[in-house]
């Protein structure tokens, strides 16, 4: 049912699993791998899935939106910088202390493993 469904949480659980992704990635395979805010950008369609508050709360931040353009510097910025640590998060260009939560190698681990365990189990 969609009645409980809440894009902003689920876009903040999908980035946190993207930052342990990435944490894995650098760990068990040395891969440069990054986890990249890139700022709220306009020209995404993330409008068109909010309601209510979810709504109100996203016409708010358009005021602090970036372009696509300013979006991409970060993301070019870990792509093309030989001063980025790999695993590490990033937004404007700069590493972004992590919250306990996302530094959690614990639950990164966890993370991974149940991927792998249900990728295994739908490629069989």
């Amino acid at each position: 049912s969609n009645k409980h469904y809440n894009s902003l949480k689920a876009y903040a659980f999908s980035k946190l699993l993207q930052i342990y992704h990435s944490q894995e990635l650098t760990r068990r395979y040395g891969i440069k791998a990054y986890s990249v805010h890139p700022g709220t950008i306009v020209a995404t369609n993330m409008k068109s899935h909010t309601r209510g508050i979810d709504n109100w709360i996203y016409q708010s931040l358009i005021l602090y939106c970036k372009t696509i353009e300013q979006g991409a510097m970060s993301p070019l910025y870990c792509a093309l910088s030989d001063d980025v640590q790999s695993g590490q998060y990033y937004s404007n260009c700069q590493q972004t202390q992590m919250s306990s939560l996302a530094s959690d190698r614990q639950r990164a681990e966890q993370c991974w493993n149940e991927s792998e365990k249900l990728i295994n189990e739908i490629t069989k």
